[in-house]
């Protein structure tokens, strides 16, 4: 849908959403579902923003994000 209505083709922006996600600017939340890293991006009043929060794992392959919803 995004493609489309941009006017590109849809692995332009599956590359974008794979950038953001590598530069931690996208958290993956579940297939198809992102949120924007809390770290960068808030609106409102710090008590609800600060509810968001996020794991890091690191394994032998490298780091994997993971929410936390701490609610």
């Amino acid at each position: 849908m995004v493609a489309e209505n941009l006017g590109i083709k849809q692995q332009s922006v599956t590359n974008a959403v794979n950038q953001l996600t590598k530069k931690n600017i996208l958290i993956k939340k579940e297939t198809g579902v992102f949120l924007l890293n809390p770290q960068f991006f808030g609106r409102g009043e710090w008590k609800d923003i600060s509810k968001i929060r996020y794991e890091v794992e690191l394994s032998a392959d490298g780091k994997v994000m993971r929410l936390k919803d701490t609610n």
